[in-house]
């Protein structure tokens, strides 16, 4: 993780480790209340300065393609030096199906970049919000649509995840938590989601490209080799 972060100009002494796995020997404890959402909430209290800022999950270094995304992060820093508004980028999706419960264009939730501090409190507000209100019953279409997903095999591009009961549970949970906390950056800044994708189209489809490939692989390692 120190190599990734130096290559987007974190330097080792900024890092903030939270590990959520109970009795971990290291990292940040964190408490697993809302699976990586509350981590992030803990580690968003721990950061200091102006900013840049960049939080993301342990998926960065398993399922992504860690070299493409730091490429692509350090030419938005770059490029956004002194940037003052209030904004919140991230790895978009947009999708024609649209519930209550999520919007058509939401932020993949394992990753985030806030330019400054403006944009780490406004973030942190609206987590905060997500992460201490209990989740509503959801509909039934809703919930039958990614339990659906969820369930599909590797090959016709389902969960990279261990089918298990618990995990499903866990993912489901995770899902609903990333759809709410968009729906609360729509409703109180409208204008702050942005897509690190926008300025580069092509490095983002070549990244995102490699990105399913590497899920893929893993939901077929797991599916032939139990990993």
């Amino acid at each position: 993780m120190i190599d990734w972060a130096a290559r987007i100009g974190i330097s080792a002494g900024r890092l903030r480790l939270i590990e959520n796995k109970p009795g971990a020997p290291e990292g940040i404890a964190g408490d697993n209340r809302a699976l990586e959402f509350s981590g992030y909430s803990i580690a968003l209290e721990m950061f200091e300065g102006e900013g840049p800022f960049v939080i993301c999950n342990d998926t960065l270094l398993r399922v992504h393609w860690s070299q493409g995304w730091a490429r692509l992060i350090a030419l938005w820093l770059y490029e956004n030096v002194g940037n003052t508004r209030v904004e919140i980028w991230g790895d978009i999706r947009q999708e024609e199906i649209v519930w209550e419960e999520k919007p058509a264009i939401y932020l993949a939730s394992w990753l985030w970049v806030l330019p400054n501090r403006a944009s780490l409190d406004a973030f942190k507000q609206l987590l905060d919000r997500v992460v201490n209100q209990p989740l509503g019953e959801p509909s039934a279409p809703y919930l039958d649509y990614y339990k659906n997903w969820l369930g599909k095999p590797w090959w016709a591009g389902g969960w990279y995840g261990s089918p298990n009961e618990a995990e499903l549970s866990r993912k489901l949970k995770s899902i609903r938590m990333e759809h709410a906390l968009s729906l609360e950056i729509h409703r109180h800044y409208p204008e702050a989601m942005f897509s690190l994708g926008w300025n580069y189209p092509y490095l983002y489809r070549a990244i995102r490209l490699v990105d399913r490939f590497l899920a893929r692989y893993h939901a077929m390692k797991r599916a032939f080799f139990r990993l």
